[in-house]
């Protein structure tokens, strides 16, 4: 079974640090969401795979949606947008996370029809064997690769991480893919704005930009979003910058100068403006009040 390992956001999951291979997160119901940022999309920066152990969640990657629930495996590739639309509260799943650099070592034969295959077929469920191989395995490769002083640490874990790969090709051999589930063009066209968004909130922020990507009036799409979320095109980009925002405060310790420039705002008066303006006080206020 899994070890006990640190309950975070897969937003959390950083391998800035060249010693860095793996790591590995339970994901509890009681958070926000997987990501940790609400109904949010998020730009995955990482290789990762999330076991539900038990519960449910409602999921979308690469705005397509899919239900999935305990003994269900989501494969994740490197900059694929994930959003979590809907959780149970005793949602539990194991998620392991991998530095894209390492995975290049890795050589499967046929890996580029394996690859597409899976990457248009995320999610998948595992019968309580393959679960349990699969567990396993990522214990093993989280621990081996965690020594650093071993002389053939890089070459035992690209091994495992080969196995590991392995044994998903075989479970995609046997069993047929989750179905994603069938939305309207309303909601297609809202999935599509919450990708742009993922990916451009640091240097759009305007409802134009993302109505001409899609082809449509900026009314139009503040109207698509109002029935949808709830909310207009332009407080939806203010949501996803506000909230990365208050993560990059209370998780990070760049210093407000910056977290300005990482969301690209002018400088870091008008930052701290936007945010006040959003939130009821200053970028700093917030964080001293989130760490005391």
């Amino acid at each position: 079974m899994v070890k006990q390992t640190k309950t975070t956001a897969i937003e959390s999951i950083s391998f800035e640090e060249e010693s860095k291979l793996f790591d590995s997160f339970m994901i509890e119901g009681g958070e926000m969401d997987i990501l940790g940022l609400g109904s949010i999309p998020k730009l995955i920066n990482a290789a990762a795979l999330n076991i539900i152990l038990q519960g449910e969640a409602e999921i979308a990657l690469d705005g397509r949606s899919y239900r999935i629930g305990k003994g269900n495996l989501s494969v994740i590739f490197p900059h694929t947008v994930v959003q979590v639309f809907r959780k149970s509260e005793d949602f539990q799943g194991f998620t392991l996370g991998g530095a894209t650099r390492f995975l290049h070592n890795i050589n499967i034969p046929s890996s580029t029809s394996y690859y597409l295959y899976i990457k248009e077929n995320p999610c998948i469920s595992l019968n309580e064997e393959e679960q349990n191989t699969l567990l396993s395995l990522c214990d093993m490769l989280k621990e081996k690769s965690a020594r650093e002083k071993h002389l053939f640490r890089q070459e035992i874990s690209e091994q495992l991480l080969s196995v590991l790969c392995y044994e998903i090709i075989e479970i995609y051999q046997k069993n047929k893919p989750i179905a994603r589930q069938h939305y309207s063009r309303k909601n297609r066209l809202f999935f599509k704005f919450q990708q742009l968004l993922a990916t451009h909130y640091q240097t759009h922020r305007d409802v134009e930009y993302y109505a001409d990507n899609l082809c449509i009036t900026p009314r139009y799409l503040s109207a698509v979003t109002k029935e949808i979320a709830g909310l207009t095109a332009a407080e939806a980009i203010i949501r996803v910058v506000i909230l990365n925002a208050r993560l990059l405060l209370t998780s990070t310790n760049l210093t407000i100068q910056q977290v300005s420039d990482k969301l690209n705002f002018p400088n870091p008066s008008f930052f701290s403006q936007y945010f006040k303006k959003n939130v009821g006080m200053p970028p700093k206020e917030y964080r001293d009040q989130y760490k005391s």
